[in-house]
């Protein structure tokens, strides 16, 4: 991004101060940005310090400030003088990426004295150990000359910076400061982002990491970071490090922006051409090493599109209606604010500081923060993606029981006819018909009992699969979010340290100013909405684990054996499921007495429940009712199991009462239930030598009452 920002600098040049001739030193506590100077590219490589001053010198204004970035070598004349005599001033060019800069003063010889820095040499040759270039500047109340000569392969922007050597400093190590400080929340969602991919082994997680880390050092080669840290005595890297960064890192957004946007689904054209882009600049990485000045100007022409293209194709996928598009929208946008903002300081349209030439890096930072956000949304869009999955499960398994409904009618009106044919021809095969007609009864049993198998095998997968696809990513949120709350107290620790070491060691005025900014940010807020939205994450968590386990819980389908049970706890675990159809519209009492376990199948008791249950909600549901209530019971008496569940809904006729776990038997209108529920309940119920009765009084209520065995001898079900 350092391309875009020179491109963009060179359009706001008239709005660049007129400069002086020579610079006067009244206050050195403070920096001074000096625009009072000369300057000379020596196109012909053919001056040295012994006859630059032969050169033909232009003043430094706001029409030609350009010419300050050639690749040529770059001379630049400073005259100052002192309204006093001050100690100890120090210059400094606050750019860290020049390849040699060769710093000229007079000594009392009256010869030139050479100091030579650049990331050309290691960095441990700087007498300051900056990740900007400093040297010590002489006093004098006469006007003095001193000589910049710049060299480097590639265009490049900085100012000039003047001051007592501890106010320089000082300005260096705030800007230094809150650079670490950024670069540790690169650190923090790097290696929050890792451990998930490292969990769940989603690729787009490692494309993220990625593209994170070299994001990340390509700011660090911008503000010289790496070269001061990372590798100080490798100059490859410095030299050539951003446009190699600039490639890797572009080319990890393009790869991210498709995968996590869709983007060869949702936009196959554009998608296409980003593959262009992706080559172009594969070839432009190869080449960093062959031509990097070369390699330097394309770039500078390519970045602006891609950052135009990438903004272009979320907006476009955006408006097709993919949510997580916005969040991709909001940081890219973010990233680019930064820059804009940085690009103003630049060119002087606001004030240039160590706040301000940080804003492409604060960008770049929130960006990576706001799409570690957008990923973690990715669990909701999985979790609404699931759901209508069971949906379509649900409706595809009301249609097959719809259609086996049409296909008994259409066989009984066979059977009728062809028993009605049969009596004509031979009264005699009365018996006969009978025996079809018992067939066909049990036909439509032995069809009731497939259906039912079917529908609960089907249903207890998808249960036990859902259960088990959110609890893994589920597990690493809750799991990760004590961790998360020590890393934010601990960088939270490491500011409120940088606080109060600033406070001893500071000016006052600059300490104010970090007060200015925390009273700005409002600090306290943050900090305690931070602690806010840890413990809503936190609890939202554990409400969901609450919610797995009874998944867990409802989805025992395939047992096969008997088992000792709790049935209180399969109770609990069917209202979870149900929590979403009671919630506001009624209330449930439960009246648990701690009943021993009872030996059944523990999944088809959570079915019997499951049936119960959601005719009792259905039920109260219909009478438009606000005060609707479901009370379930448990005792114990004599070896068996009571299990009472009343409800206050409409109740039932004796006509209902006696059909009522008739197969296919429903009062429900055309489409909306298959009256297979309540058969399946008698049966399994049944099967375990319990029994189930019915209580109902018209406009009062309707109790089902169950009474189990504690222990109990049967054979295992089969999968019928």
């Amino acid at each position: 991004m350092k391309l875009l920002t020179t491109l963009v600098f060179f359009a706001f040049f008239p709005f660049m101060g007129w400069s002086q001739s020579v610079y006067v030193f009244d206050n050195t506590e403070e920096v001074h940005f000096i625009k009072n100077f000369e300057y000379f590219v020596d196109y012909s490589e053919s001056f040295s310090i012994s006859n630059i001053d032969k050169a033909p010198f232009l003043n430094f204004t706001k029409s030609n400030r350009s010419d300050l970035q050639s690749v040529s070598s770059t001379w630049i004349k400073i005259k100052y003088r002192s309204i006093e005599d001050f100690n100890n001033l120090a210059v400094l060019i606050d750019q860290a990426n020049i390849d040699t800069i060769e710093y000229f003063q007079l000594n009392v010889d009256g010869e030139w004295d050479k100091t030579l820095y650049g990331n050309n040499m290691a960095f441990n040759t700087r007498k300051y150990k900056n990740n900007h270039f400093i040297f010590d500047l002489e006093n004098t109340i006469e006007q003095k000359t001193i000589y910049f000569r710049l060299k480097n392969n590639v265009t490049t922007s900085y100012n000039i910076i003047a001051g007592s050597q501890n106010a320089v400093l000082d300005y260096e190590q705030n800007g230094s400061t809150m650079f670490a400080f950024i670069f540790g929340v690169f650190a923090v969602m790097i290696a929050y982002n890792l451990f998930l991919y490292v969990s769940i082994r989603e690729t787009v997680y490692l494309i993220y990491v990625i593209q994170s880390f070299f994001t990340a050092l390509l700011q660090a080669i911008l503000y010289g970071f790496s070269f001061q840290y990372f590798w100080p005595e490798n100059i490859f890297f410095q030299e050539y490090g951003s446009e190699l960064m600039t490639v890797i890192g572009t080319i990890g957004g393009l790869v991210f922006m498709n995968v996590f946007l869709r983007t060869k689904k949702h936009t196959p054209v554009l998608f296409k051409l980003s593959q262009v882009f992706i080559a172009i600049y594969i070839v432009l990485g190869i080449s960093v090493g062959i031509n990097n000045s070369l390699v330097n100007s394309i770039l500078l022409g390519v970045q602006p599109f891609s950052a135009l293209f990438i903004l272009f194709i979320a907006v476009r996928v955006w408006l097709k209606g993919y949510e997580p598009a916005k969040y991709y929208l909001l940081a890219w946008s973010t990233f680019l604010l930064g820059i804009m903002v940085f690009v103003l300081a630049e060119v002087g349209i606001i004030e240039r500081n160590n706040y301000t030439t940080l804003t492409m890096t604060i960008g770049a930072a929130l960006e990576v923060v706001l799409l570690s956000f957008a990923l973690a949304n990715r669990i909701n869009i999985l979790k609404t993606e699931q759901e209508v999955a069971v949906a379509k499960s649900f409706t595809l398994e009301k249609e097959k029981a719809s259609l086996i409904q049409k296909q008994n009618i259409v066989l009984e009106q066979k059977v009728m006819e062809r028993t009605s044919q049969l009596k004509k021809i031979n009264y005699k095969l009365e018996d006969k018909n009978q025996e079809i007609e018992l067939a066909y009864l049990e036909l439509k049993n032995t069809q009731s009992q497939l259906v039912n198998a079917e529908k609960m095998s089907s249903l207890g997968q998808l249960t036990a699969g859902i259960a088990h696809e959110i609890n893994n990513p589920i597990n690493f949120v809750s799991s990760n979010i004590n961790p998360l709350k020590r890393d934010v107290d601990d960088v939270i620790s490491i500011f409120e340290e940088t606080e109060r070491l600033a406070k001893k060691s500071l000016p006052e005025e600059d300490y104010l100013k970090i007060q200015a900014m925390k009273n700005d940010l409002d600090y306290d807020y943050v900090k305690n909405e931070i602690n806010q939205l840890l413990e809503g994450m936190r609890d939202g968590a554990n409400r969901t684990v609450e919610i797995i386990k009874g998944l867990k819980l409802f989805s025992r389908v395939d047992e096969t054996d008997l088992k000792k049970v709790n049935l209180e706890d399969g109770l609990n675990s069917t209202l979870i499921l149900l929590n979403s159809s009671i919630k506001h519209h009624l209330k449930v009492t439960t009246n648990f007495s701690n009943i021993p376990n009872v030996e059944c199948f523990g999944g088809k008791m959570n079915q019997v429940f499951m049936n119960v249950l959601s005719n009792a909600v259905q039920a109260i549901k219909s009478t438009e009712r606000e005060d609707g209530e479901i009370v379930i019971t448990t005792t114990t008496d004599e070896g068996k199991v009571r299990i009472s569940i009343a409800d206050n809904g409409p109740g039932m006729t004796e006509e209902v009462k006696v059909k009522l776990f008739e197969p296919f038997f429903t009062t429900k209108p055309v489409g909306e239930g298959t009256g297979l529920g309540l058969s399946i309940v008698y049966k399994i119920i049944e099967r375990i030598n319990g029994n189930i009765k019915v209580n109902s009084i018209i406009n009062e209520g309707t109790e089902f009452i169950i009474t189990l065995p504690i222990t109990n001898i049967t054979k295992a079900p089969h999968h019928d």
